[in-house]
């Protein structure tokens, strides 16, 4: 099943990206009223409530807030009226709104008391941009950087009963570990021919084991025409 945009930047009232539509069910354009934030969170939240209750489910929510462009509902942006700049303002509220879908979810997860069997993972694809009304601090540089600030992004688990509450973990992690952790959580054997880039990162996650250092990771972005890279090797980082 697939609901959303398949493109990125869409305008969050029209669905459309430069003109033409981008809102889908299963494959078919559909023509629907709504801030796309709560749209994609009601899908999820009527996705969990009639769920085939016998097997079990991956959901995955790829919420396009808070991407370009910058739209809220005006009663949030009024939430942030104390911050002098708009951008500021527009972006805290559109955070504001994908904060309170997930929470929508997340109770509909406790609602069905399938809390202790629901691993859910949170995380983003990169940094704020601070053009936009985004702050990293105190993390140096934003989005399209291979700084931290472009590349270092808050990830939160949840699994009550399985992952201790309230734990910090300073372990280097990746988008491309996700796979393998997931898998070894749910306890799935991966029927790959060939090795993973990422790790099981889910002894260090469930408290089983402590973090280890990772081997050379490596980072690239282009923007505006030019190509920025970046290597952490241990306690180093070299910016190119």
């Amino acid at each position: 099943h697939q609901y959303g945009h398949f493109n990125g930047a869409i305008d969050y009232y029209k669905h459309e990206r430069e003109g033409g539509l981008d809102w889908n069910r299963d494959g078919k354009s559909l023509v629907e009223e709504g801030y796309s934030t709560d749209l994609i969170a009601n899908e999820a939240v009527r996705h969990i409530l009639s769920r085939d209750k016998t097997s079990p489910f991956l959901l995955y929510v790829p919420f396009n807030s808070p991407h370009s462009p910058l739209q809220a509902p005006p009663e949030v942006i009024a939430k942030y009226s104390g911050r002098k700049d708009e951008r500021r303002r527009i972006f805290a509220a559109m955070v504001d709104r994908m904060d309170t879908g997930i929470g929508r979810i997340l109770q509909a997860i406790d609602e069905q008391g399938i809390a202790n069997d629901t691993i859910v993972f949170f995380f983003s694809d990169n940094g704020g941009p601070t053009n936009l009304g985004a702050t990293n601090t105190p993390l140096r540089g934003a989005k399209a950087s291979t700084f931290e600030g472009g590349i270092r992004v808050p990830a939160v688990l949840r699994w009550p009963g399985h992952v201790p509450a309230g734990v910090v973990l300073n372990q280097v992690a990746g988008a491309f570990d996700l796979f393998p952790t997931l898998a070894a959580a749910a306890g799935v054997t991966p029927k790959n021919a060939l090795p993973f880039d990422g790790k099981n990162l889910w002894p260090v996650l469930s408290g089983k084991q402590k973090p280890f250092p990772r081997e050379d990771l490596f980072f690239s972005v282009e923007a505006a025409g030019t190509v920025y890279g970046a290597v952490h090797s241990g306690p180093w980082k070299l910016v190119t």
